[in-house]
């Protein structure tokens, strides 16, 4: 009986494990086949309750997409030119339609960031300083996804033990407070960024959260070795619906 029970229960677990299905990575198709040379870095949504937090994040999100591959337009500028054209909100500019933000530039794809953390927590003898972010990189010619991710990065700081607990309780208590008072978010940024897009690690702070990169772009020294295996699917045309349209379109015409 027991024999029985214990094979039923092997079974069950075989099954169990042959019916998991592993976990799908991004599709990269479409990033493939628009190819894009050059990224327009809009204004980002600011979601967190600091202010000013959005014109920080885009002092540190540029290096790491131009280190790369790709040609980014200067995010000042862009700031400005997308004011000229009515688009000082950056909620405008993320409800506009991509194509005709891109188009004001030339820009091969729009990127797209929202701040969804952007704050410090202090707990007396420690503070916790946390960034997070949400990246959607989308066609500037069809408006259609890319690339989308998210990356948040957590930095508490640590302190050596001197050997004296009252000694290093009071420097905690200290190094928490200076921490609290006048948080140093860029680092972490510049960290989450280069997670986000690389998947480099670079400085002290801790990943909590993190996605797939974006593939190296045409000014990368390494282009196309991320890119081997990847399958890009051309986009079917309706023949029927070409034939339509071009029959109305030349009605039109003679009409005319």
């Amino acid at each position: 009986m027991t024999r029985l029970i214990s094979s039923v229960a092997v079974a069950c677990f075989l099954a169990a494990g042959c019916a998991t299905t592993p976990e799908k990575g991004p599709d990269y198709s479409q990033l493939v086949r628009e190819d894009p040379r050059s990224v327009l870095i809009v204004p980002v949504l600011n979601n967190s309750p600091e202010v000013g937090a959005d014109d920080y994040f885009l002092a540190t999100v540029t290096v790491p997409v131009a280190e790369h591959g790709y040609y980014v337009f200067p995010v000042n500028m862009t700031k400005h030119l997308l004011a000229d054209a009515g688009l000082s909100d950056p909620g405008l500019v993320h409800n506009a339609d991509p194509k005709r933000v891109a188009g004001l530039f030339g820009a091969d794809s729009i990127l797209y960031v929202r701040i969804q953390n952007w704050e410090s927590k202090y707990l007396v003898l420690s503070t916790t300083v946390t960034v997070g972010f949400e990246y959607l990189l989308v066609s500037g010619k069809t408006g259609e996804t890319l690339w989308q991710s998210a990356s948040t990065m957590v930095y508490t700081p640590q302190t050596p033990s001197s050997g004296n607990p009252i000694a290093d309780l009071i420097v905690m208590a200290v190094q928490a407070a200076v921490t609290k008072a006048k948080p140093n978010y860029m680092p972490l940024a510049r960290q989450a960024n280069w997670a986000a897009f690389t998947s480099k690690h670079v400085g002290s702070g801790q990943p909590s959260q993190y996605g797939y990169p974006v593939l190296m772009g045409p000014y990368h020294p390494r282009y196309g070795e991320d890119r081997v295996g990847i399958a890009v699917v051309t986009p079917v045309v309706n023949e029927k619906a070409s034939e339509a349209e071009t029959g109305t379109d030349a009605a039109s015409d003679a009409a005319n």
